[in-house]
């Protein structure tokens, strides 16, 4: 988020897309209706949650992506329990 949209436009460009979309969804959507897709997308997250917490520590060990931002072994032993 600091660099302008010259040097990140595809960033930029699916930052403010998501938050037009937002809108247009509280826009669109009944009153009534709000309730009901805040369930629907909690109830998306809880089924989400467990994959991401398999997925995420793989990413962060992983040495190709994240070079010497990789976690060490207190920082794996204190997300391990999670």
């Amino acid at each position: 988020m600091n660099k302008p949209l010259r040097q990140a436009p595809v960033f930029w460009t699916i930052f403010t897309g998501l938050i037009a979309l937002g809108v247009l969804v509280g826009v669109l959507i009944p009153c009534c209706a709000v309730v009901q897709l805040l369930l629907v997308v909690q109830v998306v997250n809880g089924v989400l949650l467990p994959l991401l917490l398999v997925i995420i520590p793989q990413l962060v060990n992983n040495k190709e992506i994240m070079a010497e931002h990789t976690n060490g072994r207190a920082s794996n032993a204190l997300a391990s329990p999670c």
